[in-house]
């Protein structure tokens, strides 16, 4: 009779509690199968391995996101991420929102992340079944605004939380005053309800948009309907402005190039509202990552803004590099031969190109594309960096179709930066003053062969004696980069400087030795 009783009680109030909020859930778990269908049937689930026809349609050797990824960390001044998944999940019951500012150089990893982080997402919510995750969503919002309700009118009713938000404690202390030997059974339907109402480390929703995507779109809402939703038939826009502004505080805005924006917002159009929620004007609370490069980011790292840096960590040699080979070359001798060339000892290949992923990724094209580069064995230094420049071109041409690269600019830009290097020292830093007054302002750099880089790190980021006030500086990958007739040139140049200098030193020593006589023989005159 305890039972019945408990059960006549306890279901009613479940209904009620659930009823209420299952439309809300539904919505949501109907915009979740969007996102992680438009997910696996979009490019955010391949990568390219050929740079150069990115965004070309049935173009290029692309494989899965998950045969390629290699997965690297992420780290504040403080403390490592193992992926981006954990920076949503730490302090998940605080109730200010996150807001990450990814920042890295082209081709360091970003962008992949995004898409890794997206799939792990989907992967989540795609192991649920449709009604479960459902009735969890109702279950959790319901608990949600009971405690909401009882933090607002417990002086009223002081056992309101008691009564409901802890109903499944009462309904098994009932039952288990009449049935011993079932004490497993409610172990699992307690585990079940905590399953069902615990708060999730995931986010409800996640949004992952490119600024160069969203140019001229007004408002965050259009931007997702257009390029996420694309279709108004499955999901009204005026419903996703509600969901937008109801459940703010568990949804992740991920917006990717904020670089790439700050100059096309000039030449293409703005996107007003999501530049506004960079600039935390609008939309506040919402959980946000931006990514962009290291010269654009000391805007946005203010403390008004509200951004955390956060650095991806590069490749680490040798198993992350072989890891990434074996799965371009999945055949296994191709990526061995490699492999074995890259370790040898009068490699000429820098370290520094094979912890970076891109430039990994344009080494592997070269090596499995041109004959003469396998049977040189890579020991042909101009061959090499011939190869790396023009697959950079290519690349560079795909990403800026308004501004090409020819390969007279090509030779002429690896001139300048050799120049631009050699003037300043090898391996030393170049002020961004001296790159600007050389190359003007707005270009995209690493096309140059040239990265920008933090200096004066003393120690692991995650360490108490880390700086984070940090200046950048800017340099060519490598002294290889410099032709080494160039090099010659340069230094012919500067002894034929150097001479010159000579020759007038010493016709002005004539002239003062000629000074003299002439006063000496004036005066005994």
């Amino acid at each position: 009779k305890t039972v019945l009783i408990a059960l006549i009680t306890t279901i009613p109030m479940f209904c009620i509690l659930i009823s209420g909020e299952w439309e809300g859930a539904n919505q949501l778990v109907t915009l979740q199968n969007i996102i992680c269908y438009r997910n696996l049937k979009g490019s955010s689930s391949k990568i390219q391995l050929e740079p150069w026809k990115e965004g070309i349609a049935n173009e290029g050797l692309e494989k899965s996101l998950e045969s390629m990824f290699i997965n690297q960390t992420f780290y504040t001044r403080s403390r490592v991420f193992s992926s981006l998944f954990e920076t949503f999940s730490e302090n998940v019951d605080k109730k200010e929102s996150k807001r990450y500012l990814i920042t890295a150089e082209q081709g360091s990893g970003k962008t992949t992340a995004l898409k890794k982080l997206l799939k792990d997402w989907c992967d989540i919510i795609n192991n649920e079944h449709k009604s479960f995750r459902t009735f969890k969503l109702a279950m959790q919002n319901a608990t949600h605004n009971i405690a909401e309700w009882d933090v607002r009118i417990h002086l009223i009713m002081p056992n309101l939380k008691a009564i409901f938000y802890n109903i499944q404690g009462i309904f098994f202390e009932l039952v288990n005053k009449c049935v011993n030997d079932t004490g497993s059974l409610f172990e699992n339907v307690n585990s079940l309800w905590q399953t069902l109402t615990k708060k999730e480390k995931i986010p409800v929703l996640v949004f992952v948009l490119k600024f160069k995507d969203v140019i001229n779109i007004n408002t965050l809402t259009d931007a997702i309907h257009q390029k996420i939703i694309q279709d108004s038939t499955l999901f009204p826009k005026n419903l996703l402005d509600s969901i937008l502004e109801r459940e703010v505080k568990r949804i992740l805005l991920v917006l990717d190039g904020w670089n790439e924006y700050s100059l096309l917002k000039y030449t293409k159009g703005a996107a007003p509202e999501l530049e506004a929620i960079v600039n935390r004007e609008k939309r506040q609370n919402i959980n946000l990552i931006v990514t962009t490069r290291p010269w654009k980011s000391d805007e946005l790292l203010v403390t008004r803004k509200g951004f955390q840096k956060l650095s991806v960590e590069s490749f680490r040699l040798p198993e992350d590099r072989d890891n990434f080979i074996h799965n371009f070359f999945p055949g296994g001798q191709d990526a061995q031969e490699l492999i074995n060339v890259l370790n040898e000892k009068d490699s000429i290949i820098p370290k520094e190109l094979q912890k970076h992923p891109r430039m990994l990724l344009y080494i592997c094209n070269i090596w499995g594309i041109d004959k003469r580069i396998k049977d040189d064995r890579l020991q042909n230094r101009e061959l090499f960096w011939d190869a790396i420049w023009n697959m950079m071109r290519m690349t560079y041409n795909r990403k800026y179709p308004q501004d090409p690269m020819t390969l007279d600019d090509l030779k002429t830009i690896r001139r300048e930066v050799g120049i631009l290097n050699l003037e300043h020292g090898k391996d030393k830093s170049i002020s961004y003053v001296d790159l600007y007054e050389k190359f003007g302002c707005g270009k995209d750099m690493f096309y140059y062969g040239i990265f920008s880089k933090e200096t004066n790190q003393k120690s692991a980021p995650w360490k108490e004696d880390y700086n984070d006030n940090m200046e950048l500086y800017v340099k060519p990958v490598n002294p290889s980069w410099v032709d080494a007739q160039l090099e010659t040139e340069i230094n012919l140049r500067s002894k034929l400087n150097e001479q010159f200098l000579n020759i007038v030193y010493f016709l002005l020593f004539l002239l003062f030795i000629f000074y003299l006589l002439y006063n000496i023989c004036f005066r005994t005159k």
